[in-house]
């Protein structure tokens, strides 16, 4: 046979089948099984288009032909994909997220159906597979089903069947859903003579994810805290009810109820012959026993929410067991918003329902368990103020604790805020110390405090008072009164009113007067600046100490002496004469036989500046010797000054004048009393000091110190 009468033939045979075509038969399955057996699954439209550029890799084209065949074809007006003489491919890809959208969606499936004609009777007929692939966010694919349609008798014949995955996906995490079909003419005839495709429809089977709309769906659900109460019945056998809002009352009018977990057991006998039973058959007839229960959940308004029935037949043998269910709503409700749970059981014969329960899945109000969830919780102040008090009683005055805490506090800054801060003895101690370290015999450097204030006092009271050196060569030395007053610039040296004083400047001068009335201040108050022509009437002038002294050898000193010896000389014939033996040839014996009426020699002028300029150097030299000694850090240094002072302890004022003077070799005098009838003077004003109520006034002073 010719390819044109194969045409015919199979053209001619196509319109045959037309009538078979209405006598199609379905072949319908479930493939797979359900990934969460507990939820309600949504179907979707079909997702597949019916149109030519939906199908990638097809051309339009009718439903069968003479030319062509290379390229699948599709009728949009049949819906219908037509196969040829070449092994091609007609797809189409579903964008998952596009034909889904919302929170918390899972994909478990897809359901399928199309029509198949693969019939050699119809001269429509070849190799024909089907394919669909699904792909995760990134392209890969997750899952992929197979279909193989080999050739069949009876025209078109429709497929479908629902296809579960081995577990609900996230929309997240998935992208497309490509269904293909692949097809070729087994004859290899020019046209469109291959296996035919019509309304092919794929629907996605998608669920909401329970854990999003109802938290306590699962204890896998991620924040799971569900809590299950008790048993909510008052009994356990006949019809129970009670209002949910009430019976929870106690977890808050927030709480969130997810569903219930109730039960019971039942009994229910065999069946049993109604009167006569004749050696096990019953001339009356055979009775059954049956029980069951409904259950009714609803909500305030009265409406049911969920009701179930359960009936348990005794049968011949008779029944018994334990019913028990975890019923959850698709979304949590809160408790305002439900009704009443009731239970209402009924028996037939002999049979019982007894143990029932109703449990209560909830969460409670997060303001019950913990009124810090919301600042909008009835006692979220008082409950901050009792977390806050806890962390810091300080928090407020009114935290219990408050005072004891603020006592510890400044306590804590400073012992002394109160008497009763431990430690604050101690801590007043040493305040006082720091203060004063002779407040308490217990004070740090008491003893070295102790020991300052009476080296200051006097520098006698011990060898090892900084200014002992000083005070000793005063007293010792230099024979100086120990209440003399020191200054930066000068040093005044009180003494008896028939004693001349001197005063070291701070140039370096030494002044010599005699006091006038016994008290230094009161001469400071009283004297008047006056000039006079009589040397012995005018205190001295000042010498300086650092004046070099004129060598004995010098012209100016021969001139001196030889002058001195006349003086001398005529002073001696003039007392021979008057029958009164001669003064001594020393100064001091010279100054003091001279009466106050006559005039000064030159040599005795000259003799009192030499003792006063000399007395007054060996004062600051031994003033500067007690502060080195003081200064002395070791015992070499102190043995060296104290070399030093035994020197100026053993000076003598004029003592080397003999060294300077050269005495002509006389007869010496005869002995004979220069000073008849002498009597010493005491100075009163000195005795009045020492013992009178001056120093039994500053006794008491001294004494008051140690009765504190």
């Amino acid at each position: 046979m010719n390819r044109s009468v194969k045409q015919i033939a199979k053209h001619f045979l196509a319109l045959v089948a037309l009538f078979f075509c209405s006598f199609s038969y379905s072949n319908a399955q479930v493939v797979g099984i359900q990934p969460s057996p507990n939820s309600t699954y949504t179907t979707t439209p079909n997702l597949l288009n019916p149109t030519v550029n939906s199908w990638v890799g097809t051309i339009q084209g009718q439903n069968g032909g003479f030319v062509g065949g290379n390229t699948p074809a599709f009728n949009p007006q049949t819906n219908t994909i037509i196969f040829g003489y070449t092994t091609a491919t007609a797809a189409q890809t579903i964008a998952i997220n596009q034909a889904l959208s919302g929170t918390g969606i899972q994909v478990g499936g897809y359901d399928y159906s199309w029509n198949i004609n693969n019939d050699p009777a119809t001269q429509q007929y070849g190799t024909l597979t089907g394919r669909v692939v699904l792909k995760d966010s990134g392209g890969n694919a997750l899952q992929t089903y197979n279909y193989n349609y080999s050739q069949q008798s009876g025209g078109f014949i429709t497929h479908s069947g629902t296809q579960w995955f081995p577990q609900d996906y996230s929309l997240s995490t998935l992208s497309n859903l490509e269904v293909s079909f692949t097809g070729k003419d087994a004859t290899f005839w020019a046209g469109y003579y291959g296996p035919q495709v019509r309304n092919p429809n794929v629907s996605l089977r998608y669920t909401v994810d329970p854990c999003v709309s109802n938290p306590g769906f699962s204890p896998s659900c991620p924040g799971y805290n569900a809590v299950t109460s008790g048993n909510l019945f008052t009994g356990t056998t006949g019809t129970q009810a009670y209002a949910i809002n009430q019976a929870l009352s106690f977890a808050g009018a927030g709480a969130l109820i997810h569903g219930f977990n109730y039960g019971y057991d039942y009994n229910v006998a065999g069946r049993q012959c109604g009167l006569l039973d004749l050696f096990g058959f019953c001339l009356t007839g055979w009775q059954y026993s049956d029980a069951g229960v409904a259950t009714v959940i609803t909500n305030s308004n009265s409406n049911i929410l969920f009701s179930e029935s359960n009936t348990h037949n005794g049968g011949n043998n008779g029944a018994s067991g334990t019913y028990s269910k975890q019923f959850r709503f698709n979304n949590s409700l809160p408790s305002s918003a439900l009704g009443g749970f009731a239970m209402s059981p009924w028996t037939l014969g002999n049979a019982s329902i007894t143990n029932m329960y109703s449990n209560a899945v909830y969460t409670p109000d997060p303001c019950v368990a913990n009124p810090l969830s919301n600042s909008s919780c009835p006692g979220f102040a008082a409950a901050y103020l009792t977390q806050q008090c806890n962390a810091n009683p300080l928090y407020n005055t009114s935290c219990p604790g408050y005072a004891a805490a603020f006592l510890t506090q400044q306590c804590t800054i400073n012992p002394l805020y109160n008497q009763s801060c431990p430690g604050y003895a101690s801590a007043y101690l040493n305040y006082q110390c720091s203060l004063n370290p002779l407040y308490a015999p217990q004070c740090p450097g008491y003893s070295t405090a102790y020991k300052t204030q009476q080296c200051s006092l006097d520098g006698l009271y011990a060898t090892d008072c900084p200014n002992y050196a000083e005070a000793y060569a005063k007293k010792n030395i230099l024979n100086i009164s120990t209440d003399t007053t020191t200054t930066t610039t000068t040093k005044t040296v009180t003494t008896s009113t028939s004693e001349p004083s001197s005063t070291i400047g701070s140039d370096g001068t030494v002044s010599t007067t005699v006091s006038k009335t016994g008290d230094s201040n009161v001469d400071k108050a009283i004297t008047t600046t006056t000039t006079t022509t009589n040397s012995a009437a005018a205190p001295a002038a000042p010498v300086q100490l650092s004046q070099p002294q004129q060598q004995p050898n010098s012209p100016t000193t021969v001139a001196a002496v030889s002058q001195e010896k006349k003086e001398e000389k005529k002073d001696a014939t003039t007392t021979g004469s008057t029958g009164g033996p001669s003064s001594s040839t020393t100064a001091s014996s010279s100054t003091a036989s001279s009466s106050k009426d006559q005039p000064k020699t030159a040599r005795q002028e000259l003799q009192e500046r030499r003792e006063t300029a000399a007395k007054a150097k060996a004062i600051e030299d031994g003033k500067n010797l007690a502060e080195n000694m003081g200064k002395s850090v070791d015992m070499e240094q102190q043995k060296m000054v104290q070399n030093v002072v035994l020197q100026a302890m053993a000076f003598v004022p004029g003592f080397d004048a003999y060294n300077k003077v050269i005495l002509i070799d006389r007869p010496f005098y005869r002995p004979e009393d220069i000073y008849r009838g002498q009597v010493n003077v005491d100075n009163k004003v000195l005795s009045r000091r020492m013992f009178g109520p001056s120093d039994q006034l500053h006794n008491e002073m001294v004494e008051a110190q140690y009765k504190k």
